[in-house]
């Protein structure tokens, strides 16, 4: 297996073994810049930062760096990604950086799928980590966590263990060292693949199924309210709002609550609005440059083919619930 490059693009790096790898494969290709973030969650992530930074002054790699500290013991996971790409954003802006190339790899995917089905996820959910997402590429993510061990250790990588990755309080972790088997990556990964060829076609779909119900105009969503809140209606906004904004299932929930609370809020990206009698008003800051086509896809998109890729999905997913039976059998002949 072979890392697909991208010059002139952003590394993010931890230190961790995925992304040193991920360093070391681009550490020759043209006009790249590497980006740590210290969360100084442990006591010794000072040592991450000087690993990344002496790998990159040996090859002369523009090296940039930030350090924060976490205020309180909850939601660190969600409060360290939003710091990483703020971070990251900043610097593509400021150096003219085509992508933000991330070391994601098959056990964060299949962690991913499993902890979103866990939490009833619809089929956007089911599409994990896509491998192209805007500015975001993630290279590796057909490769397995053992196998980017094994070229480290071939190639004579350094790298760094995180001790917090083996703290199950974090819920990627819990679902990481209890849930997720070595059997269960091809399955979970073939979910993913199946969903995300499939998302095309639905999102044609949607175009024809809310033309008169979602308006876009310049900088302004226009959602009608009596509209059914569906999967598709989320993946049709995720469209309209992408390179803008990432839609995740708890702000479109947000969007869709009753809640007087959220009668109007705002994200760093835009302002939701259901003061209106029947319509939700999303007003961004940027205009969105996005124009349904409205091509009749329905005639090429067959009931038929629906079917075939749920069939793909539940087939991968009785994979993954055998395994965990087999598990339970087990643990109860132990007991």
């Amino acid at each position: 297996m072979k890392v697909s490059f991208r010059p002139f693009s952003l590394l993010g790096v931890s230190g961790g073994a995925d992304s040193m790898f991920l360093l070391h494969a681009y550490r020759n290709v043209e006009g790249i810049h590497v980006a740590h973030v210290n969360y100084h969650i442990r006591s010794d992530s000072d040592l991450d930062e000087k690993l990344v930074s002496d790998f990159c002054n040996k090859y002369s790699i523009p090296f940039h760096s930030i350090s924060v500290y976490p205020e309180k013991d909850t939601g660190i996971e969600e409060w360290a990604r939003d710091i990483r790409y703020s971070f990251f954003n900043e610097l593509i802006t400021t150096y003219d950086l085509k992508n933000i190339i991330t070391a994601h790899n098959a056990n964060d995917q299949a962690e991913t799928v499993l902890m979103r089905l866990h939490r009833g996820t619809g089929i956007a959910g089911l599409a994990g980590i896509h491998k192209k997402s805007n500015l975001l590429f993630r290279p590796m993510l057909e490769f397995k966590k053992d196998y980017i061990y094994e070229q480290c250790k071939l190639l004579d990588i350094p790298y760094r263990e995180d001790s917090t990755n083996t703290d199950t309080k974090y819920l990627r972790n819990w679902f990481r060292h209890e849930y997720v088997d070595e059997s269960m990556l091809e399955p979970l990964c073939k979910i993913a693949s199946t969903v995300q060829d499939m998302l095309p076609k639905l999102i044609s779909m949607a175009e024809i199924e809310f033309q008169s119900s979602v308006k876009v105009n310049g900088n302004t969503i226009l959602i009608e309210k009596t509209i059914d809140k569906d999967d598709l209606l989320f993946l049709y906004l995720s469209k309209i709002m992408s390179g803008r904004y990432a839609l995740n299932e708890k702000t479109f929930n947000n969007i869709f609550s009753s809640h007087t609370s959220l009668n109007k809020f705002s994200t760093h990206a835009f302002t939701c609005d259901k003061r209106k009698k029947d319509w939700i008003i999303i007003t961004f800051k940027e205009c969105l440059c996005y124009t349904p086509s409205y091509t009749k896809t329905y005639s090429r998109f067959p009931m038929i083919t629906f079917l075939r890729t749920a069939l793909q999905v539940t087939l991968g997913w009785v994979q993954v619930l055998r395994f965990q039976c087999k598990k339970l059998l087990v643990s109860e002949v132990k007991s």
